[in-house]
Protein backbone atom coordinates (compact mmCIF):
# COMPACT_ATOMS: atom_id res chain seq x y z
CA UNK A 1 0.00 0.00 0.00
CA UNK A 2 3.04 2.45 0.65
CA UNK A 3 4.09 1.46 -2.47
CA UNK A 4 1.17 2.64 -3.98
CA UNK A 5 0.64 5.91 -1.76
CA UNK A 6 4.07 7.07 -2.87
CA UNK A 7 3.68 8.40 -6.30
CA UNK A 8 1.22 11.22 -7.48
CA UNK A 9 -1.59 9.63 -9.03
CA UNK A 10 -4.93 11.80 -9.03
CA UNK A 11 -7.10 8.84 -8.35
CA UNK A 12 -5.56 8.15 -4.90
CA UNK A 13 -7.02 11.43 -3.65
CA UNK A 14 -9.92 9.06 -3.69
CA UNK A 15 -8.28 6.54 -1.50
CA UNK A 16 -7.11 9.47 0.72
CA UNK A 17 -11.02 9.99 0.93
CA UNK A 18 -12.31 6.43 1.75
CA UNK A 19 -9.07 6.71 4.47
CA UNK A 20 -10.97 9.24 6.11
CA UNK A 21 -14.03 7.70 6.42
CA UNK A 22 -12.97 4.41 7.07
CA UNK A 23 -10.78 5.99 10.25
CA UNK A 24 -13.72 7.97 11.13
CA UNK A 25 -17.03 5.28 10.41
CA UNK A 26 -17.15 4.44 14.34
CA UNK A 27 -18.49 7.80 14.55
CA UNK A 28 -21.84 6.52 13.24
CA UNK A 29 -22.13 3.33 14.14
CA UNK A 30 -21.49 4.35 17.79
CA UNK A 31 -23.62 7.83 17.56
CA UNK A 32 -22.33 8.71 21.23
CA UNK A 33 -19.63 10.90 20.60
CA UNK A 34 -19.70 14.86 21.67
CA UNK A 35 -18.16 17.85 21.56
CA UNK A 36 -15.17 18.07 24.03
CA UNK A 37 -15.35 20.47 26.35
CA UNK A 38 -13.66 24.00 25.55
CA UNK A 39 -12.32 26.39 28.36
CA UNK A 40 -11.93 29.02 25.26
CA UNK A 41 -14.77 31.94 24.94
CA UNK A 42 -14.20 31.51 20.88
CA UNK A 43 -14.68 28.12 20.52
CA UNK A 44 -17.19 27.86 23.06
CA UNK A 45 -19.43 30.54 21.41
CA UNK A 46 -18.78 28.27 18.36
CA UNK A 47 -20.05 25.36 18.96
CA UNK A 48 -22.81 26.62 21.08
CA UNK A 49 -24.46 28.57 17.73
CA UNK A 50 -23.67 24.94 16.00
CA UNK A 51 -27.37 23.89 15.61
CA UNK A 52 -27.21 21.21 12.97
CA UNK A 53 -27.21 17.69 13.59
CA UNK A 54 -24.89 14.81 14.60
CA UNK A 55 -24.24 13.29 10.68
CA UNK A 56 -23.96 16.91 9.72
CA UNK A 57 -21.31 17.55 12.37
CA UNK A 58 -19.84 14.12 11.75
CA UNK A 59 -19.79 14.93 7.68
CA UNK A 60 -18.04 18.17 8.62
CA UNK A 61 -15.61 16.85 10.67
CA UNK A 62 -14.76 14.16 8.21
CA UNK A 63 -14.42 16.32 5.45
CA UNK A 64 -12.36 18.52 8.18
CA UNK A 65 -9.97 15.72 8.57
CA UNK A 66 -9.47 14.49 4.65
CA UNK A 67 -8.82 18.35 3.38
CA UNK A 68 -6.64 18.65 6.38
CA UNK A 69 -4.79 15.52 4.64
CA UNK A 70 -4.71 17.27 1.26
CA UNK A 71 -3.85 20.30 2.04
CA UNK A 72 -0.56 18.85 4.00
CA UNK A 73 -0.04 16.55 0.87
CA UNK A 74 0.25 19.50 -0.92
CA UNK A 75 2.31 21.58 0.87
CA UNK A 76 5.07 19.15 1.10
CA UNK A 77 4.49 18.09 -2.62
CA UNK A 78 5.01 22.05 -3.58
CA UNK A 79 8.55 22.22 -1.57
CA UNK A 80 9.96 18.78 -2.42
CA UNK A 81 10.23 17.43 1.08
CA UNK A 82 10.30 14.32 0.13
CA UNK A 83 12.55 13.10 -3.25
CA UNK A 84 9.19 12.53 -5.33
CA UNK A 85 5.70 12.85 -4.73
CA UNK A 86 3.53 11.16 -2.10
CA UNK A 87 0.76 11.14 -0.52
CA UNK A 88 2.06 9.03 2.41
CA UNK A 89 2.07 12.00 4.61
CA UNK A 90 -1.50 12.65 4.28
CA UNK A 91 -2.09 8.89 4.86
CA UNK A 92 -0.53 9.04 7.73
CA UNK A 93 -2.29 12.27 8.92
CA UNK A 94 -5.32 10.46 8.68
CA UNK A 95 -4.34 8.14 11.08
CA UNK A 96 -3.00 10.00 13.67
CA UNK A 97 -5.72 12.45 13.85
CA UNK A 98 -8.11 9.38 14.49
CA UNK A 99 -5.43 7.33 16.96
CA UNK A 100 -7.88 7.89 20.06
CA UNK A 101 -11.25 7.96 20.17
CA UNK A 102 -11.38 11.53 22.33
CA UNK A 103 -9.65 12.45 18.76
CA UNK A 104 -12.49 11.83 16.94
CA UNK A 105 -15.95 14.41 15.90
CA UNK A 106 -15.54 17.60 15.90
CA UNK A 107 -13.58 19.90 17.91
CA UNK A 108 -11.49 23.58 18.38
CA UNK A 109 -8.17 21.37 18.51
CA UNK A 110 -9.41 19.69 15.02
CA UNK A 111 -10.39 23.41 13.61
CA UNK A 112 -6.91 24.91 14.93
CA UNK A 113 -4.87 22.25 12.91
CA UNK A 114 -6.28 23.60 10.12
CA UNK A 115 -4.67 27.14 10.57
CA UNK A 116 -1.63 24.83 11.78
CA UNK A 117 -1.23 23.30 8.82
CA UNK A 118 -1.35 26.60 6.97
CA UNK A 119 1.34 28.30 9.24
CA UNK A 120 3.83 25.25 8.38
CA UNK A 121 3.23 26.06 4.65
CA UNK A 122 3.54 29.89 5.06
CA UNK A 123 6.65 29.02 7.11
CA UNK A 124 8.11 26.45 4.73
CA UNK A 125 7.36 29.23 2.00
CA UNK A 126 9.86 31.80 3.51
CA UNK A 127 13.11 29.83 2.97
CA UNK A 128 14.89 31.95 0.03
CA UNK A 129 12.74 34.45 -1.02
CA UNK A 130 14.05 38.63 -0.74
CA UNK A 131 11.26 39.50 0.76
CA UNK A 132 8.92 37.61 3.41
CA UNK A 133 7.12 40.49 4.65
CA UNK A 134 3.92 39.14 3.68
CA UNK A 135 5.04 35.57 4.18
CA UNK A 136 5.43 36.58 8.15
CA UNK A 137 2.75 38.60 8.22
CA UNK A 138 0.27 35.85 7.06
CA UNK A 139 2.08 33.81 9.20
CA UNK A 140 1.20 35.48 12.83
CA UNK A 141 -2.38 36.06 11.38
CA UNK A 142 -2.63 32.90 11.04
CA UNK A 143 -1.17 31.91 14.59
CA UNK A 144 -3.57 34.68 16.03
CA UNK A 145 -6.43 33.37 14.75
CA UNK A 146 -5.35 29.63 16.06
CA UNK A 147 -4.95 30.84 19.14
CA UNK A 148 -8.58 32.65 19.16
CA UNK A 149 -10.45 29.23 18.57
CA UNK A 150 -7.52 27.26 20.38
CA UNK A 151 -5.36 29.54 22.88
CA UNK A 152 -2.42 26.32 23.48
CA UNK A 153 -1.24 27.57 19.63
CA UNK A 154 0.38 30.37 20.80
CA UNK A 155 3.49 28.47 20.80
CA UNK A 156 3.52 28.28 17.34
CA UNK A 157 4.84 32.22 17.66
CA UNK A 158 7.89 30.45 19.18
CA UNK A 159 7.80 28.95 16.47
CA UNK A 160 7.76 31.38 13.74
CA UNK A 161 10.82 33.01 15.21
CA UNK A 162 12.87 30.13 15.30
CA UNK A 163 12.03 29.88 11.42
CA UNK A 164 13.01 33.53 10.97
CA UNK A 165 16.32 32.96 12.47
CA UNK A 166 16.27 29.23 10.36
CA UNK A 167 15.14 29.97 7.00
CA UNK A 168 16.62 33.43 6.69
CA UNK A 169 18.99 35.95 7.92
CA UNK A 170 17.99 38.83 10.52
CA UNK A 171 15.34 41.95 9.77
CA UNK A 172 13.79 43.30 12.37
CA UNK A 173 11.25 44.58 10.38
CA UNK A 174 9.96 40.61 10.00
CA UNK A 175 10.13 39.63 13.16
CA UNK A 176 7.91 42.76 14.45
CA UNK A 177 5.56 42.24 11.36
CA UNK A 178 4.96 38.95 12.49
CA UNK A 179 4.41 39.94 16.00
CA UNK A 180 1.46 42.72 14.10
CA UNK A 181 0.29 39.82 12.04
CA UNK A 182 -0.34 38.08 15.64
CA UNK A 183 -2.05 40.88 17.30
CA UNK A 184 -4.29 41.95 14.54
CA UNK A 185 -7.33 39.21 15.14
CA UNK A 186 -7.17 39.95 19.06
CA UNK A 187 -7.28 44.01 18.27
CA UNK A 188 -10.62 43.02 16.09
CA UNK A 189 -11.96 40.85 18.99
CA UNK A 190 -11.05 43.42 21.45
CA UNK A 191 -12.89 46.02 19.87
CA UNK A 192 -15.82 44.54 19.12
CA UNK A 193 -15.61 42.85 22.77
CA UNK A 194 -15.18 46.85 24.57
CA UNK A 195 -17.90 47.90 22.59
CA UNK A 196 -20.72 44.92 23.80
CA UNK A 197 -19.57 44.82 27.09
CA UNK A 198 -17.56 41.20 27.45
CA UNK A 199 -13.96 42.23 27.15
CA UNK A 200 -12.93 41.36 31.03
CA UNK A 201 -14.93 38.28 30.65
CA UNK A 202 -13.08 36.87 27.46
CA UNK A 203 -9.64 37.96 29.01
CA UNK A 204 -10.23 36.26 32.02
CA UNK A 205 -11.36 32.85 30.14
CA UNK A 206 -8.80 33.32 27.50
CA UNK A 207 -5.93 33.84 29.40
CA UNK A 208 -6.70 32.45 32.16
CA UNK A 209 -5.10 28.81 31.92
CA UNK A 210 -2.20 30.42 32.01
CA UNK A 211 -2.73 32.46 35.33
CA UNK A 212 -4.15 29.40 37.04
CA UNK A 213 -2.23 26.21 36.00
CA UNK A 214 -3.59 23.59 34.71
CA UNK A 215 -5.43 20.04 35.72
CA UNK A 216 -4.68 16.30 34.35
CA UNK A 217 -7.78 14.76 33.03
CA UNK A 218 -5.99 12.05 31.00
CA UNK A 219 -7.51 8.01 31.61
CA UNK A 220 -4.84 6.11 30.86
CA UNK A 221 -6.36 3.38 29.34
CA UNK A 222 -4.89 0.27 27.96
CA UNK A 223 -5.23 1.60 24.11
CA UNK A 224 -3.44 5.24 25.22
CA UNK A 225 -0.34 3.15 26.75
CA UNK A 226 -0.58 0.50 23.82
CA UNK A 227 -0.77 3.09 21.01
CA UNK A 228 1.14 5.83 22.79
CA UNK A 229 4.08 3.30 23.35
CA UNK A 230 3.92 2.75 19.45
CA UNK A 231 4.14 6.53 18.81
CA UNK A 232 7.24 6.45 21.07
CA UNK A 233 8.80 3.40 19.27
CA UNK A 234 8.29 5.39 15.31
CA UNK A 235 9.75 8.26 16.99
CA UNK A 236 12.61 6.89 18.12
CA UNK A 237 12.86 4.93 14.60
CA UNK A 238 12.21 8.11 12.69
CA UNK A 239 15.48 9.92 14.86
CA UNK A 240 17.81 7.08 13.88
CA UNK A 241 16.89 7.26 10.27
CA UNK A 242 16.67 11.47 10.61
CA UNK A 243 20.22 11.13 12.04
CA UNK A 244 21.40 8.57 9.26
CA UNK A 245 20.12 10.45 6.44
CA UNK A 246 20.68 14.07 7.65
CA UNK A 247 23.80 14.90 6.29
CA UNK A 248 22.60 13.36 2.63
CA UNK A 249 19.90 15.25 2.44
CA UNK A 250 19.89 19.38 0.80
CA UNK A 251 20.20 21.91 2.97
CA UNK A 252 16.75 23.09 2.47
CA UNK A 253 15.53 19.52 3.57
CA UNK A 254 17.65 20.02 6.50
CA UNK A 255 16.19 23.23 7.69
CA UNK A 256 12.88 21.77 6.88
CA UNK A 257 13.14 18.81 8.93
CA UNK A 258 14.91 21.16 11.78
CA UNK A 259 11.85 23.46 12.18
CA UNK A 260 9.50 20.39 12.04
CA UNK A 261 11.13 18.86 15.17
CA UNK A 262 10.85 22.50 16.84
CA UNK A 263 7.51 22.32 16.37
CA UNK A 264 6.76 18.51 17.66
CA UNK A 265 8.53 19.62 20.28
CA UNK A 266 6.76 22.95 21.07
CA UNK A 267 2.88 21.63 20.12
CA UNK A 268 4.28 18.70 22.69
CA UNK A 269 4.38 21.18 25.93
CA UNK A 270 1.25 23.22 24.47
CA UNK A 271 -0.74 21.73 26.93
CA UNK A 272 0.78 24.44 29.88
CA UNK A 273 -1.44 26.93 28.06
CA UNK A 274 -4.43 24.76 29.05
CA UNK A 275 -6.18 24.60 32.22
CA UNK A 276 -7.54 20.73 32.20
CA UNK A 277 -5.06 18.62 30.22
CA UNK A 278 -7.33 16.29 27.79
CA UNK A 279 -6.13 13.64 25.77
CA UNK A 280 -8.44 15.55 23.10
CA UNK A 281 -5.73 18.25 23.73
CA UNK A 282 -2.47 16.22 21.84
CA UNK A 283 -4.05 16.09 18.36
CA UNK A 284 -2.68 19.50 18.46
CA UNK A 285 1.00 17.73 17.63
CA UNK A 286 -0.28 15.36 14.59
CA UNK A 287 0.67 17.81 12.16
CA UNK A 288 3.90 17.72 12.82
CA UNK A 289 4.34 14.08 13.81
CA UNK A 290 2.88 12.85 11.11
CA UNK A 291 5.73 14.59 8.75
CA UNK A 292 8.25 12.92 10.94
CA UNK A 293 6.65 9.69 11.23
CA UNK A 294 6.24 9.99 7.14
CA UNK A 295 9.90 10.63 6.94
CA UNK A 296 10.59 7.39 8.73
CA UNK A 297 8.24 5.19 6.33
CA UNK A 298 9.64 6.72 3.18
CA UNK A 299 13.43 6.30 4.17
CA UNK A 300 13.47 3.54 5.84
CA UNK A 301 16.10 1.30 3.88
CA UNK A 302 13.78 -2.11 4.08
CA UNK A 303 10.33 -1.40 1.76
CA UNK A 304 8.82 -4.34 3.74
CA UNK A 305 8.99 -2.08 7.31
CA UNK A 306 7.23 0.40 5.88
CA UNK A 307 5.04 -1.80 4.96
CA UNK A 308 4.63 -3.25 8.28
CA UNK A 309 4.73 -0.24 10.05
CA UNK A 310 1.42 0.72 8.28
CA UNK A 311 -0.21 -2.37 8.26
CA UNK A 312 0.35 -2.52 12.19
CA UNK A 313 -1.11 1.34 12.80
CA UNK A 314 -3.77 0.57 10.59
CA UNK A 315 -5.32 -2.19 12.51
CA UNK A 316 -3.87 -1.19 15.91
CA UNK A 317 -5.96 2.50 15.63
CA UNK A 318 -9.08 0.20 14.01
CA UNK A 319 -9.50 -2.19 16.94
CA UNK A 320 -9.41 0.17 19.56
CA UNK A 321 -11.50 2.50 18.01
CA UNK A 322 -14.25 0.18 17.55
CA UNK A 323 -13.46 -2.04 20.57
CA UNK A 324 -12.68 -0.09 23.47
CA UNK A 325 -10.81 -1.47 26.27
CA UNK A 326 -10.91 0.99 30.19
CA UNK A 327 -7.70 0.49 32.04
Amino acid sequence: MIRLLNNNQPFLVLLLLAYAVLFNLVLFTDPSFTVPETDFPFSKWLFEHLNISYNAITAISIALVFIQALMITQILNDIKFFNKSTYVPGVIYIVMASMFREFLFLSPVLIANTFIILTFGRLFSMYRQHSAFKEVYDTGLLIGISTLIYFPSVVLFIAMLIALGLLRSFIWREWLVGFFGLITPYYLAFVGLFLSGGLKKFIDYQFGSVLYGFNSGIEFSLPVQILGGIMVMLFIGSFFVFQNNYLKSPIQVRKYLVLTAWMLILLSVSFLFKYTMSLNHFLIITVPLSLVISYFILNVKRWYVAEVVHAMLMITVLVFQHFPIKK
